[in-house]
């Protein structure tokens, strides 16, 4: 790997970190949007981090919002197209909380979104809600781990149609 870590300050419009995020499927996170410019995330959120990559890399330009506890993935346009939240708090997806400061696991968590007509498929490493654009990703156990994972983050990206089968 090569490349820096890159540091930038808190953008322009940038407010103390709230401490609860509203998902809405396929379109965001609170005020951060899919789509919305790179500039734009980083006017609205508190400082981070981002890796610099060299010159022709296919890896995904990524910022690290540490107080706000986002990750954001950007296309090759810098346009948002992957948030992440990573953290316990208050995350609400149609009122249900996926990563309370108590960590739930994929399985307490399946009944929950079923009950609430979710259709889910299944990870490797966590579920996805159908049609949605939400991924709720558990850390992948090691050979050491003993039992269920508890709940890493919640992934939004656009809403793209499952397969029927």
């Amino acid at each position: 790997m090569r490349g820096e870590m890159s540091s930038f300050p808190a953008g322009a419009d940038a407010r103390p970190t709230t401490s609860a995020y509203l998902v809405t499927p396929g379109t965001g996170v609170g005020s951060i949007m899919l789509g919305q410019d790179r500039d734009e995330v980083r006017r609205q959120l508190n400082d981070g981090l981002s890796w610099l990559h060299t010159a022709g890399s296919r890896e995904s330009a990524e910022d690290q919002f540490f107080e706000g506890r986002l990750v954001v993935q950007y296309g090759p346009d810098l346009r948002a197209n992957r948030i992440f939240v990573t953290f316990g708090g208050d995350v609400l997806l149609d009122g249900i909380n996926p990563i309370p400061a108590y960590p739930l696991t994929i399985e307490d968590l399946r009944p929950l979104l079923a009950h609430a007509g979710h259709r889910l498929i299944e990870l490797e490493a966590g579920i996805e809600i159908a049609d949605a654009g939400i991924q709720i990703l558990t850390m992948r156990p090691s050979p050491s781990s003993d039992g269920p994972m508890p709940v890493a983050c919640v992934a939004i990206t656009a809403r793209t149609p499952s397969p029927v089968h």
